[in-house]
């Protein structure tokens, strides 16, 4: 599974496809009009049932031999989250596609997201959620991070519901900020963070393998 941002450029996105084969993708700010369409070739799409003002910024692809054998079905969906339930051998595994934009309103965004968490965790016991969150994991201990409140309430929420942030040992930037910045020293630097997330529950011997990737 992968999470990628800025579905817009469908080649790139095409290649990244073929060459990992993922079984589920997460494409957030995809900016898709309403009345648009987009296909990949060998995976499945599923768009939000509610759309924003700027049309779909969240998709969920699910590879096509897996639909066929795992028959998914969307559980819940708004703007912000498609939650997908697939049938698999081991059982029910549910799968969230997350997009939390800066909104004037994200302690309730984020609330709201959180509820969502809570209720799926309790009902299934092997749950995967990937996504932009754009809270910066880079800045968990770093208190002078303006978001850094919001991030420990969500590290507290995935804790509370036995979730796994994916690959903790291995992160890399899935950001890069088109300016260069000087830091302390002088030194022209490309500001980078972690604002792509991946968490499972239910995997304890052999965790689901994962990956966030930047914009292509």
């Amino acid at each position: 599974m992968c999470g990628v941002s800025r579905a817009g450029r469908e080649l790139e996105v095409q290649l990244l496809l073929d060459d990992l084969q993922p079984a589920v993708v997460a494409l957030s700010e995809s900016d898709l009009a309403v009345h648009d369409s987009v296909m990949f070739k060998n995976y499945k799409v599923f768009y939000p049932l509610a759309a924003q003002k700027r049309g779909f910024r969240l998709l969920l692809l699910v590879r096509e031999d897996l639909a066929r054998r795992f028959n998914p079905v969307v559980v819940k969906s708004t703007c912000m989250a498609i939650w997908l339930r697939l049938e698999a051998p081991c059982g029910s595994v549910m799968i969230a596609a997350i997009y939390r934009q800066w909104t004037d309103q994200e302690e309730e965004d984020l609330a709201v997201l959180h509820e969502s968490i809570r209720d799926m965790s309790a009902r299934y016991e092997r749950l995967i959620v990937m996504g932009d969150l754009n809270l910066n994991l880079a800045k968990k201990d770093d208190t002078t991070y303006y978001r850094h409140r919001l991030l420990k309430l969500h590290l507290a929420c995935l804790e509370e519901n036995g979730l796994i942030v994916a690959n903790e040992l291995d992160w890399s930037p899935t950001f890069y900020s088109y300016g260069r910045f000087e830091d302390k020293n002088g030194t022209v630097i490309q500001k980078c963070s972690i604002l792509d997330h991946i968490y499972y529950k239910g995997w304890h011997l052999h965790p689901p393998p994962s990956r966030c990737y930047p914009s292509p």
